[in-house]
């Protein structure tokens, strides 16, 4: 292989390493996010622009969400382990599991596109010391985790987890970062560890389309035109 055409070849792989680079998604940050104390429903402006700030990409847009679903159930471990804390600078953490339980005789267009949009602390929690303003969760910067506000508002902003589309009568889970500025309430599961109960969250649904995988089409143009550089070296 003539020196040139190593040169051209170097070139490409150099030109094709940073066309790469700059198609990867940004890595995803955990940022915790607190209902908003201010209304019933809705997180933190603050805690939203923050986590803005740290790579996550502005609230979505989306059209009514659907509050009452007789077809969708979710359930979560009476206990968590976690850590205890007292405030925003110390809080109480806990690692969970919320489980979809999709019915039987769910509508097959309310599966499309499914995202679980998680839209604050409920105000029906029956541990009524838990302030909302203390209420929150720890999300990722990147997709499946997302912010959604409903059209022609930029209030309030809720927090969603996008799952694609659903199958009727199948089971989804959805991992949960609990976090919560102040003392949890505590008791002791049947191996004697201590565990805590969390605070309650009201949910809705709404169709958000999945965004097409741009990285993997721009990496096919990318090996295409290199193929074709060292094609015409020959």
């Amino acid at each position: 292989m003539s020196s040139s055409s190593l040169l051209l070849r170097a070139v490409g792989i150099s030109l094709l390493a940073g066309w790469v680079a700059s198609a990867l998604p940004a890595a995803a940050l955990p940022v915790d996010v607190y209902a908003d104390g201010s209304t019933d429903f809705g997180f933190d402006p603050a805690d939203v622009a923050n986590a803005i700030s740290m790579g996550a990409d502005d609230p979505t847009e989306v059209g009514p969400l659907d509050d009452g679903m007789p077809w969708l159930t979710i359930t979560t471990p009476e206990g968590i382990l976690g850590v205890k804390g007292k405030n925003e600078l110390s809080p109480t953490r806990g690692t969970s599991t919320w489980t979809l339980h999709i019915a039987e005789n769910a509508p097959e267009d309310a599966l499309q596109d499914f995202a679980l949009v998680i839209l604050g602390h409920d105000p029906n929690d029956p541990i009524s010391k838990y302030q909302t303003e203390n209420v929150g969760l720890t999300v990722d910067t990147e997709l499946p985790w997302l912010f959604v506000t409903p059209e022609g508002t930029s209030s309030p902003v809720y927090v969603a987890y996008l799952l694609g589309d659903l199958v009727a009568g199948e089971d989804y889970e959805i991992p949960i970062e609990y976090v919560l500025a102040q003392k949890p309430k505590k008791t002791k599961n049947q191996l004697g560890e201590k565990v805590f109960t969390f605070p309650r969250y009201s949910y809705a649904i709404v169709s958000i389309p999945v965004p097409e995988p741009s990285t993997l089409a721009l990496l096919a143009l990318c090996a295409a035109s290199l193929g074709f550089a060292a094609r015409r070296t020959r």
